[in-house]
């Protein structure tokens, strides 16, 4: 029985000694990366954050919680300057986002490489033939998603009669995936309970694995990030289901007399755009197929439901705005679609926008030196909430995008999926999402069959509905809407 006691205490020393020694190794590497983080620093620019060593750790840390105030408040206290059109060899859009999204260890091994060097295929996929086919997606998506909110309304809780309360993050992100998944994989796939279900379990698997190695020494990557991604299994089952349907596209193309690059197939989905967009044998294996198909599934998974989100808590804090946009509505108007898809100036997903890895140092116009290695970002949140560019920012008005034509006809200024340095959302003109159209074509949709279908309201209005986590701007789980289906005969 002593020696069993002993044991006991000797096995949880040497525990607790363990755990003791990885937490110096954590703190002495934090220690080191927030000095070379400070030691290669811009030159001629000001560092928000105190002076001393141990303060600049101290903020190195405040920035996992509180980033977007502190962007916020370097903005407001620092100058102003420019910077002319720079190569990707200098700051490079691909090498930021290998750094944060850990492409070959989230998406199936996939990498940016000289198999598409120039991103022809996605971006053909998305700006050209995806958004070519909007007015033909619309009306296939909209018993999609009149059946979506079926479902989630019946799943809520409905403790009184009529009414169902459901959290809007879940009701968003299961919507949106969906309805993306008509249009990346069709129709087979995004029926398959199964396959939603590990999509969505992937989509959260990369963004955990992606905070979580944003905050480790990198030569912990190549085993962290591996290990997280293989915990659910998700990505490996969405690959099989993906392997399957690609397979059978490909069989279908060998047996048609023709292929060429304006072969038109009557499937309107992303994969089979993907298979007519590559050529040659690299670009129409069937693994690299998977794996672009794969990166296009996380690119979606993310934009539209946070999005989507934040419309349902514009329209549920501004109720004075229901009314005159169901009327509009009905009378077949699109001045209501401007409304609930305007909060995004006000919610961005994220704090930075316009994110390129500094490859070589780079020298603004006003003499300022950005050294090799660090991020060049531009602070979208702090720019689309300043006085400066919107007059009283902080106010949901949809109306200040409307503008009248000769004819006495309202029209939206600018529109939504704009590009411009006010409204960096989309990212900058030569990089801008490629899938913007579609996105807000489907947000429009959503919400206009909300307001049709359904009277709604915040549980709480004024709980909180969002958290940082270093420059994502989150929408919370636990917060709810009341769902109550309207008599639209009346």
């Amino acid at each position: 029985m002593i020696r069993e006691a002993l044991t006991q205490v000797f096995d949880k020393v040497v525990t607790l000694r363990y755990l003791g020694v990885l937490f110096i190794a954590f703190f002495l590497w934090r220690v080191k990366s927030t000095w070379q983080i400070y030691r290669n620093s811009p030159k001629g620019i000001s560092i928000t954050g105190t002076s001393l060593i141990f303060g600049k750790w101290v903020s190195s840390l405040r920035y996992i919680t509180s980033a977007s105030d502190i962007i916020g408040q370097a903005y407001l206290e620092a100058s102003s300057t420019t910077t002319s059109s720079v190569p990707e060899e200098q700051l490079s859009f691909h090498a930021a986002m290998v750094d944060r999204l850990q492409h070959k260890y989230t998406m199936y091994g996939f990498e940016h490489n000289d198999v598409d060097p120039h991103n022809a295929i996605p971006v053909r996929t998305l700006k050209v033939l995806l958004r070519t086919n909007i007015p033909q997606l619309m009306p296939k998506l909209r018993p999609k998603i009149e059946r979506a909110f079926q479902v989630e309304f019946d799943r809520g809780n409905q403790a009184s009669k009529g009414v169902s309360t459901v959290s809007a993050f879940n009701i968003s992100r299961r919507l949106t995936s969906k309805i993306n998944n008509h249009v990346l994989v069709g129709n087979d796939l995004a029926n398959n309970d199964e396959y939603i279900e590990a999509a969505i379990r992937y989509s959260e698997d990369v963004v955990i694995a992606m905070e979580i190695c944003r905050q480790i020494p990198h030569f912990l990557v190549r085993f962290v990030a591996p290990t997280i991604m293989n915990w659910s299994g998700a990505m490996d089952r969405v690959a099989e289901f993906l392997r399957a349907l690609i397979e059978t596209r490909l069989k279908e193309l060998e047996q048609q007399d023709k292929i060429s690059v304006t072969h038109v197939s009557f499937r309107l989905d992303c994969v089979q755009w993907i298979i007519n967009c590559s050529h040659g044998q690299k670009q129409r294996s069937l693994h690299r197929l998977v794996q672009q198909t794969i990166a296009l599934l996380f690119a979606s998974a993310h934009q539209m439901p946070m999005a989507l989100v934040y419309a349902i808590y514009s329209a549920c804090l501004h109720p004075e705005f229901i009314e005159p946009l169901r009327q509009e509505a009905q009378a077949g108007h699109k001045r209501h679609y401007t409304a609930p898809s305007r909060s995004t100036r006000l919610n961005p997903l994220d704090a930075l926008s316009l994110q390129r890895k500094v490859l070589h140092d780079y020298t603004l116009d006003d003499g300022s030196v950005i050294p090799k290695g660090n991020l060049f970002c531009v602070p979208q949140q702090a720019m689309m909430k300043d006085c400066r560019n919107y007059s009283d920012p902080m106010k949901f008005d949809p109306s200040r995008y409307l503008v009248r034509n000769e004819n006495g006809s309202l029209r939206a200024v600018p529109k939504l999926t704009d590009v411009k340095w006010s409204f960096p959302y989309w990212g900058g003109s030569k990089r801008a999402c490629p899938g913007r159209w579609y996105v807000s074509a489907a947000l429009k949709q959503v919400m206009s069959h909300m307001i049709l279908t359904y009277d709604f309201q915040l549980e709480n209005p004024n709980a909180p509905r969002t958290f940082s986590w270093t420059t994502a701007l989150v929408p919370r789980t636990d917060v709810n809407i009341l769902l109550r289906r309207r008599d639209i005969s009346l």
